[in-house]
């Protein structure tokens, strides 16, 4: 008996430290590293091009953060996925968008700042990428025109093309010999069209938004030659 009471003291005294030692085993959970960060909630396009996104980390720590964008959704796109910042850094990545056969609207994506090899030390946000084209989008798909020249005063209806193209500008071609490039300015709904040389002339174009139609007039070295009117 004695010695049955003894093997059992023993039993009992392995049981209590092979349970400590694997207690001892189980790390503790490290604190997670302290920081903000500071990004946009949107980026506009107003037509194809790449625009910068910074983003900047706040923290006491001196620790190195990383940044990726990810799940990008319509033509979005970055030329780089992953950025290392400093703490109380910044730096910026470059958003790309191809407007080809996208419609305006809001595009999702997702931004993570975290610290590398600590997975309780993550923070993500949803970015929307946002197309939004000027006031010269309404326009691209007339086929609508007359143009009248002060030469005979004749009044000419004209079948035209029109397209927003990916430096945010109306290009119309079938009004005049010559592709007309029209930049809009939309807050006071006026337009003017790239300078070009025609027959040695230097021909210039100035005009305004009226509602639903586009009144132009032409300019040949300074001279008004033509009026012309987009229409619906």
């Amino acid at each position: 008996m004695k010695h049955s009471n003894l093997s059992f003291l023993f039993y009992l005294f392995f049981i209590v430290l092979t349970t400590q030692s694997c207690k001892e085993e189980i790390p503790d959970e490290p604190t997670p590293t302290a920081f903000t960060y500071t990004a946009a909630d949107s980026l506009v396009f107003e037509h194809s091009g790449t625009l910068s996104y910074p983003v900047s980390v706040q923290s006491s720590s001196g620790k190195e953060f990383i940044s990726s964008f990810s799940e990008f959704t319509g033509s979005f796109s970055s030329n780089s996925t992953t950025l290392y910042i400093p703490s109380n850094g910044n730096d910026a990545f470059d958003v790309v968008f191809n407007q080809f056969g996208i419609s305006p609207g809001v595009y999702p994506c997702k931004l993570t700042v975290a610290v590398p090899n600590e997975n309780n030390a993550v923070k993500t946000k949803t970015v929307q990428m946002v197309y939004r084209p000027n006031c010269g989008y309404a326009f691209r798909n007339y086929t609508i025109a007359e143009i009248t020249y002060q030469i005979n005063g004749l009044l000419l209806n004209k079948s035209i093309t029109c397209n927003y193209d990916f430096e945010g500008q109306l290009e119309v071609e079938g009004l005049a010999p010559y592709t007309i490039e029209l930049i809009f300015n939309c807050s006071n709904a006026t337009v003017t069209m790239v300078p070009l040389i025609h027959l040695g002339s230097v021909v210039t174009c100035s005009g305004t938004i009226e509602g639903t139609e586009i009144a132009l007039q032409f300019f040949n070295d300074g001279e008004l030659n033509s009026v012309g009117r987009i229409k619906f």
